[in-house]
């Protein structure tokens, strides 16, 4: 019996100490923890960790958590912790393995640890970094680029904002020559030092040895460190280096005064760029489409155990007794993940996984508990639906707003939409990797990327579930059925003349070219497969949690996470009997009647399901109410929402009214903060639905 906590910097373990005889009162057996990793200073979810190792010192360190964990046992109370495998916060400056890999990129003892696509093309082994808040050049000639020196580390980085940007200790020539000219009337041994810094490093700069140049951030490390002792140690070296930041920096409106840094810039191992170019020109994989957070190669043995062993230490300390793991189908091998983290744990150790089960679908047999229970949520708000109403309310919400398209057109059409817009990047690398498995084989190379685009958006538009669980073995019944079932529903609606370009993207999706392709590139069909894998459910969960539970609003209580909203409401046989393949199959997964990424709590769900009951008085209300807003909406002129927007809108205020508000008395400061409640919630809506 869980009881969760989200901590953030207003909540820190302190807090979730005094409440434990409170909650051992309630009968509650283990505390539900959100992250405690170190995430972004200021985070209020945590799931933007930028240090594994740590304990988040916002939170209370790792002394608050030992108290927390130490008060809990006192109590007769376990710990479930959140963890975060799939992805780490970066921007700012306070992730060490993003910056070690912008100062270095290839080289960086980290380079591993993204999901970087250094290959992909017109990134020129460059790692783009999508942080500016204009393009580029516009950015540069307003001097919101800035060369500064860390005097502690020895180190130049350029600044954007909070955005740190390191320059590789290979580039510091360019500005400690001019520091060097700057210091002309120095003789003594600090301009000697300086210059023998600035000396080496040039002559690193030439070395063509991978094997010396993988030894360079090591090397550097230590000249940095010298650096740091001469500008200590001198005022003429720290003076020269702040002449030479000047010169460098510019002049704003003086657009050649620039050239300098952007020397400096164009030879770093990252391009930085606007952030709306991160849809289409990005190589490194992100959680959904949010440039800030990072996919992380959890599958590499090194990254995992890197960035577990805070975990393993607690559960060795007995201090945490499950896991809750977050974004599971985000990984490249989930299995994988699970039982190698089963393996450091200990047999049957508690993990439950974050999963979203797709219609009909079940469960992998993983060695874990179960899922976080999204799916018993829906079912049990499903039963409070009155399922013989669908076909009235059908008619209410298509007579009320005009809405003609069916709910799976609406989701393969908005699947589609935002594959293109905000995962244009993504899908243009699986387009190359199928381009180059095509031209490697005389009998497909004449399919052209414009066909393989077009039949890849019709493949993952009508990927029915989240995503395939397909490795280097033979797949399983299940994943060949739903990959050849998909192909064949995508083939029969798909505006491609030759639609045989959609059986060479299937067979490689399972691994069966029979080609030269299979022989010559065995790793790039791996890479393909992977990645496609690992698009097709953020494609799926931007598409219908975050965009079309927005726009097909039938009654938005079915607007759930792991929930299907054209679904209306499940009968006593369905539920007794899912509940009893539960019990058979998964006794220990989670029961989850809210979570913290549920639209809606309990209680605003329940209203609204009430509503099924009484589908005519719902239709006269909307029609009293769509009366009573007539004269404000046409006071507005065009700058109003529409039908299907008061539509979301209506039932978002009836099932949030609160309480006070229910009697005849006016509260005024109630009246007051719903409002900006409201408010707040339809610039979210209209937002998320992308309309």
């Amino acid at each position: 019996a869980t009881y969760r906590l989200q901590f953030h910097e207003q909540f820190i373990f302190v807090d979730a100490a005094r409440i434990v005889p409170y909650l051992a009162r309630l009968g509650i057996s283990h505390l539900y923890a959100s992250p405690i990793q170190a995430a972004r200073p200021g985070s209020q979810h945590g799931y933007d960790i930028v240090d594994h190792s740590l304990i988040n010192p916002e939170l209370g360190g790792e002394e608050g958590f030992r108290r927390l964990t130490d008060r809990l046992r006192e109590h007769g109370l376990g710990l479930v912790l959140d963890i975060v495998p799939n992805h780490m916060g970066i921007g700012g400056s306070d992730n060490a393995w993003w910056l070690s890999v912008l100062e270095w990129g290839e080289l960086s003892p980290h380079g591993d640890a993204f999901d970087i696509d250094w290959e992909r093309l017109g990134a020129n082994h460059n790692l783009i970094a999508p942080f500016l808040g204009d393009r580029y050049g516009e950015a540069l000639a307003g001097g919101e680029l800035r060369l500064t020196f860390d005097p502690d580390e020895g180190s130049f980085s350029v600044w954007h904002w909070e955005h740190r940007f390191p320059i590789c200790p290979l580039s510091y020539p360019i500005v400690l020559d001019r520091a060097l000219a700057a210091m002309a009337d120095d003789v003594g041994s600090a301009r000697s030092e300086l210059m023998a810094i600035s000396e080496r490093l040039r002559a690193m700069d030439e070395e063509t040895s991978a094997e010396r140049r993988a030894a360079f951030p090591l090397e550097c490390a230590a000249l940095k460190e010298r650096i740091a002792e001469a500008a200590r140690n001198s005022p003429a070296v720290r003076q020269g280096i702040e002449r030479a930041l000047s010169l460098v920096n510019g002049a704003v409106g003086h657009p050649e005064s620039f050239g300098t840094l952007h020397r400096i810039l164009e030879a770093q191992s990252y391009r930085l760029a606007y952030w709306r170019v991160a849809a289409s020109d990005i190589n490194y994989r992100r959680f959904f489409d949010i440039n800030s957070l990072a996919g992380i190669r959890i599958e590499d043995p090194d990254i995992f155990i890197r960035s577990h062993e805070l975990i393993f230490r607690l559960v060795r300390e007995g201090r945490d007794q499950g896991l809750r793991i977050d974004h599971i189908d985000g990984l490249a091998n989930p299995e994988g993940y699970v039982r190698a983290l089963q393996s450091e744990v200990g047999p049957g150790f508690y993990i439950v996984v974050e999963k979203i089960l797709g219609p009909g679908e079940s469960l992998r047999n993983w060695p874990i508990a179960g899922t976080t229970g999204y799916e018993a949520l829906n079912l049990l708000d499903g039963v409070f639906v009155g399922a013989t109403a669908a076909e009235r309310f059908d008619q209410i919400y298509r007579g009320f707003t005009g809405l003609d398209e069916s709910y799976s057109a609406l989701l393969h059409l908005t699947k589609a939409e935002l594959l293109e817009a905000s995962f244009a990047s993504e899908l243009e690398v699986l387009v190359s990797d199928l381009k180059r498995l095509a031209d490697a084989d005389r009998r497909t190379r004449d399919y052209t990327q414009l066909a393989i685009r077009r039949a890849l958006v019709e493949i993952i538009a009508r990927f029915p579930v989240y995503r395939s669980y397909l490795t280097d073995a033979e797949p399983a019944p299940e994943d060949r059925i739903l990959i050849e079932e998909t192909v064949a529903a995508a083939k029969r609606t798909s505006s491609l003349p030759d639609r045989t370009v959609h059986d060479f993207i299937m067979t490689a999706v399972l691994g069966n070219l029979e080609s030269e392709a299979r022989i010559t590139k065995p790793e790039l069909m791996r890479e393909f497969r992977r990645r496609f894998q690992q698009l097709t459910g953020p494609v799926m969960a931007k598409s219908l949690e975050d965009t079309l539970f927005y726009r097909y609003v039938r009654l938005l209580s079915l607007n759930e996470v792991g929930g299907h909203p054209d679904h209306f409401g499940v009968r006593l046989d369905e539920f007794h009997r899912f509940n009893l393949e539960r019990e058979t199959a998964w006794p220990h997964a989670m029961i989850a009647t809210s979570t913290h990424d549920t639209k809606r709590g309990e209680d605003a769900r329940t209203r609204l399901n009430a509503l099924s009951e009484m589908p005519d008085a719902w239709n006269e209300a909307l029609e009293r109410w769509s009366q009573i807003a007539h004269p404000l909406l046409a006071s507005d002129g065009d700058d109003v929402p529409d039908a299907n927007d008061q539509y979301l809108l209506l039932q978002a205020i009836l099932g949030a009214w609160p309480f006070e508000l229910l009697g005849d008395d006016t509260y005024a400061d109630a009246i007051a903060a719903f409002r900006e409640r409201v408010e707040e919630f339809i610039v979210k809506a209209l937002r998320e639905a992308k309309r």
